[in-house]
């Protein structure tokens, strides 16, 4: 069992499932309190209630049955999981690179945590890399800056690795070194690949560099 990996994704959950519950519950009463008297905020109180109990269940699910966690569930498929416990935990506490948004790499592994999330995927399973650039207006019109992600699809997930222009170019630099028969760049015809089947994408990519090395 990957005991570490599934204290991470535990946590995570808890996290998640408290605070949509205590949002569900402040909605419910403003809801039932309010009905009377607010007919259109109570409706809209109603969705928001909808939208939160969504995720909170979803945490909910997973604390039930940790192995459904969709991170947990990924990393059962790469075998003897002690010794993935162990080397997950290692390179977490001792990265090569890492940032104040959660982001750490390692020469077999990139995690990113947020306060309700947890992720992690192997460097040797991406097939496609690129760099994600968001510009930021106000009211779509004043430009309020840039911010910048590491977008890492790999076999059986994704990954988003946000930090500063400088973090994300060594970011995927690093990759690179590590797994070079990976898709770097982003252009419309890849995009336009991976949109038609996401979850076959990865596996093509993986399989035409078997290909190649074979």
């Amino acid at each position: 069992m990957n005991q570490w990996l599934i204290d991470r994704c535990r946590r995570a959950s808890i996290k998640t499932a408290t605070v949509w519950g205590i949002v569900f519950a402040i909605y419910a009463a403003a809801v039932v309190y309010n009905f009377a008297d607010y007919g259109a905020e109570a409706l809209w109180g109603v969705i928001l209630i909808a939208v939160f109990l969504i995720w909170g269940l979803r945490a909910c699910k997973h604390l039930l049955d940790i192995n459904e966690h969709p991170v947990v569930k990924r990393a059962a498929s790469w075998g003897d999981p002690l010794g993935q416990s162990v080397a997950m935990k290692n390179d977490y506490e001792s990265p090569q690179m890492k940032n104040r948004k959660g982001s750490r790499l390692s020469d077999r592994y990139i995690f990113r945590e947020g306060f309700f999330s947890f992720n992690v995927i192997r460097i040797e399973d991406i097939a496609w890399a690129y760099k994600k650039i968001i510009k930021k207006r106000l009211n779509f019109i004043i430009p309020l800056g840039k911010d910048y992600e590491a977008v890492f699809i790999a076999l059986g997930g994704d990954l988003e690795s946000q930090g500063s222009q400088k973090f994300v170019d060594d970011a995927l630099q690093f990759v690179s070194a590590r797994n070079s028969w990976a898709l770097y760049g982003y252009t419309d015809d890849i995009a336009r690949i991976f949109k038609q089947n996401p979850k076959e994408f990865a596996f093509t990519v993986m399989k035409a560099r078997s290909g190649k090395t074979g």
